[in-house]
Parts: C-alpha cells; sequence; structure tokens
C-alpha cells in the first residue's frame, strides 16, 4: 500500500511539473494544450530527432507576419524580416529541448 502511495505522489508532482513549469519545452505547451506528437509530427511513430515543417507550424500558428505582431515587444524579434529574412520556425524552436532567438547568437 505504501508503494502505492508513494507512486502516486511521484506521477502527481512529475505532473505538476511538466504542466506548470515556466520554461518548459515546446513540446511541453503543446501537450499541455492537449496537442499530440501526431498532430505536429503528422505520423503514429516519429523518428528521433524529426524536425516538423514550417507549414506545419504555421497552419496552427497562423501567419509569420502575426507571429510578429504577437512578439513585437521582444528586444530581438526573430519574427520581423531583418537581414537574415524568415527563418525556418525550427531555427529557434526544438520542440525537445530550450528554445532559443537565433538573433541572440549575434547580437547581445
Amino acid at each position: 500500500m505504501l508503494v502505492l502511495l508513494l507512486s502516486l505522489l511521484f506521477l502527481s508532482v512529475f505532473t505538476a511539473q511538466v504542466l506548470f513549469a515556466v520554461g518548459v519545452f515546446g513540446s511541453d505547451k503543446h501537450i499541455k494544450a492537449g496537442i499530440t506528437c501526431e498532430n505536429c509530427h503528422g505520423t503514429e511513430k516519429v523518428a528521433e530527432r524529426a524536425v516538423v515543417s514550417m507549414t506545419r507550424c504555421l497552419s496552427c500558428h497562423e501567419s509569420y507576419e502575426k507571429l510578429a505582431k504577437r512578439t513585437e515587444k521582444m528586444k530581438l524579434n526573430p519574427h520581423v524580416d531583418y537581414h537574415l529574412g524568415v527563418l525556418e520556425c525550427n531555427e529557434c524552436h526544438h520542440g525537445h529541448k530550450a528554445d532559443e532567438n537565433k538573433c541572440e547568437s549575434c547580437h547581445r
């Protein structure tokens, strides 16, 4: 009985960490919103390091222009067409590891 209670406690703490953590990975945010792996990857069996296409991202996240508007308060807004042009979403958003702002690799 004690093992069962400890298992349930561990599961509830782990679930709370995934659902309510600050700075969680993109995949965690999608799972919390009810989006499955298949919704983004388009297949039941997802290959390791499978990249999601920009077209797939924008099918839910609307247009690049609308993303630029939603992120306009960022110091270096990567959704604005600067000298790098339009970046693929996966240049900054990695799904299963922390996001990065590609602009910050040169601009600090």
